[in-house]
């Protein structure tokens, strides 16, 4: 928060680069400028959990995609932290596993020392229509 607030640059969990930019503070006032400043820090904020979020999904989704290719299932959609998996039928139970398992393996990357716990909310469904249903 300290870090945006005061426009230096932050980092997501997987590095990524958060440019924070600047107010010249000669141009405003001094609550506009704490305003300014309160303002950068709620985005770097957000822009580092998001970012983090997005690289989690990232490895999460490769990692399913090698996986899954064996049992003649394919990614179809990934929608923000949604993936949607085409799968035959015999192997959608093996499938679901799987989502589970490589979700697992990304988190551990992401937070090894197991103090957050990722959750998939996983279905076997015979049309992409039910999803949401």
């Amino acid at each position: 928060d300290r870090a945006g607030q005061s426009s230096r640059e932050l980092r997501t969990h997987g590095g990524r680069l958060i440019r924070m930019g600047s107010t010249n503070a000669n141009e405003v006032s001094d609550r506009d400028a704490r305003s300014a400043a309160a303002a950068r820090g709620r985005y770097g904020r957000n822009a580092v959990v998001q970012g983090a979020a997005a690289e989690l999904f990232k490895v999460w989704s490769v990692t399913v995609r090698a996986r899954v290719a064996p049992l003649d299932a394919r990614i179809v959609l990934c929608l923000h932290d949604e993936l949607l998996v085409h799968a035959p039928a015999e192997h959608g139970d093996a499938v679901a596993a799987l989502l589970d398992s490589c979700l697992q393996e990304a988190a551990s990357r992401w937070a090894p020392d197991g103090t957050v716990r990722f959750v998939a909310d996983i279905s076997n469904l015979r049309c992409w229509g039910d999803a949401k249903g």
